[in-house]
């Protein structure tokens, strides 16, 4: 099935040589192992996202980044037996719990390697995805964090990559909702700041706008009052942790919505989008995805799907 979204689950198994495996075409070279090595692998793979359940003998491996969509990854990695060592850098690594790994986004290639069997999580997405600011604002280094959101978040993974293939498109867009969101609070539970109680009303207010952002009602004023703050302090919180304006947010959240019924429910009509969306009249949408996407909504319903 094709889908808008990049949606794909897949099962790996590798025996053997590993020069037969083709590594080196997703940037990825083999640098040592433990003959015979044997690798088992659940991959979910969406647009911007990836989360992989890897079970391996002994291996070390380099993420060479070679790619620019790879430097721009954060990549976290929660060991469930044996130990991972993570080499990239002093300015690239982060390292929590004494065996949590988070790789930053940057050029220089990444060496994992165990010297046992090994299983584990790895999480990778676009720090496009959480805004280049906020993922440029963890620092890097050793950490002990005691964090209910990480404590969380690996089962959640597991239970994504584990999950039985879906091919309805609203489950499959919801799902990426989601992964965006737990990368989203990832880093915000990472992120050091002197200003804890900015953040955490950025957060609260993202979280409105995406869970609200197709009721036409909601404007930066509704969102202001709501909070009982003004609206020069929204917009201020929002700049300090680094995102757009609040009507922008709540414009661009509306423009995706839109994009995806366009190209997933294309029986609907050009108004049910919009009003569905949460736009207020059908030239606002059409201002929105030719300022964000560059295309209107014909356009965006008429293109051919990319065969994969």
């Amino acid at each position: 099935m094709e889908h808008p979204s990049g949606y794909k689950r897949s099962v790996l198994r590798f025996r053997g040589s590993p020069q037969t495996w083709g590594l080196e075409s997703i940037g990825v070279e083999i640098v040592r192992y433990s003959a015979p090595l044997i690798s088992d692998v659940q991959l979910l793979t969406m647009e911007n996202f990836f989360a992989a359940e890897v079970t391996t003998t002994a291996f070390a491996v380099s993420w060479t980044r070679a790619r620019a969509s790879a430097r721009r990854r954060v990549l976290m990695i929660f060991p469930r037996s044996g130990v991972l060592n993570v080499e990239s850098g002093p300015s690239n690594t982060l390292k929590i719990q004494d065996r949590v790994w988070l790789v930053l986004p940057g050029s220089t290639p990444v060496l994992m390697s165990s010297d046992n069997h090994f299983e584990g999580i790895f999480f990778a997405f676009d720090a496009r995805e959480v805004l280049p600011s906020l993922a440029a604002s963890i620092r890097p280094g050793k950490r002990e964090l005691g964090s209910p959101i990480l404590d969380m978040m690996r089962p959640m993974l597991e239970s994504f990559v584990r999950y039985p293939r879906v091919d309805d498109v609203l489950t499959i867009h919801n799902m990426r909702s989601l992964l965006r969101s737990m990368a989203r609070s990832l880093v915000l539970e990472l992120l050091e700041t002197g200003n804890h109680v900015s953040r955490d009303l950025a957060g609260e207010i993202r979280a409105i706008v995406r869970l609200r952002h197709q009721d036409p009602a909601l404007t930066p004023h509704s969102i202001a009052l709501g909070l009982s703050i003004s609206r020069r302090t929204a917009d201020r919180v929002m700049s300090d942790s680094g995102d757009v304006s609040l009507a922008q947010l709540i414009r661009s959240e509306r423009a995706h919505t839109a994009k995806t019924l366009l190209q997933t429910q294309r029986q609907l009509s050009i108004e049910e989008v919009w009003v569905t969306s949460g736009f207020p009249s059908k030239e606002t949408m059409r201002r929105a995805l030719r300022d964000i996407f560059n295309r209107s909504p014909r356009e965006i319903r008429t293109a051919p799907r990319v065969k994969r």
